[in-house]
């Protein structure tokens, strides 16, 4: 009886390792471990096309940015970041009582993102890239899940050309 237990085991330890290659070739497969958004493995979509509101994305930031921003206190080096897309091009951005307020393009009302915090759960001073604006037609605003997340609020608008669109598994 062992034997044949032990052949399917291998068969699907087999098929895991095969698809797990595959997907890493072609597209890109993660694990978020970090309270910014939920907890699991994402991977990258096939429709790479137009972004839309609270579509998942990845990137990474640039390095000049990163050192701004004091990224290696939140993140490893080069390390990608998981996020949605909480503002489009053409979106109005407001920061209003240290609270980020996105009016998308045409509409009337305002959402709220939350608020940019002086300083992080450690007692560093964080610094805000993020500015007011009309958000450019080649940026997007990179929100989180978690209140305490290190997202836009910090960093600033992210690079369309830059981000993969994710989904979870």
């Amino acid at each position: 009886m062992k034997k044949p237990l032990s052949i399917f085991i291998g068969s699907i330890a087999f098929l895991v390792c095969v698809l797990f290659g595959v997907s890493t070739t072609f597209y890109s497969v993660g694990f978020n471990t970090t309270a910014s958004m939920e907890k699991g493995f994402y991977y990258q979509t096939m429709d790479q096309g137009t972004l839309n509101y609270g579509d998942i994305i990845s990137f990474r930031l640039d390095e000049e940015t990163a050192e701004k921003v004091h990224a290696e206190r939140y993140i490893g080096s080069h390390q990608k970041l998981l996020k949605f897309v909480g503002g489009l091009p053409g979106d109005k951005v407001d920061i209003i009582e240290n609270k980020i307020c996105v009016t998308p393009k045409g509409k009337n009302i305002a959402c709220l993102w939350g608020e940019i915090k002086e300083k992080d759960k450690d007692g560093n001073n964080t610094v805000c890239l993020l500015k007011p604006c009309i958000i450019p037609q080649n940026k997007v605003l990179a929100m989180a899940t978690h209140w305490g997340s290190f997202d836009s609020r910090y960093f600033g608008l992210v690079e369309i050309s830059t981000v993969t669109k994710m989904k979870k598994f």
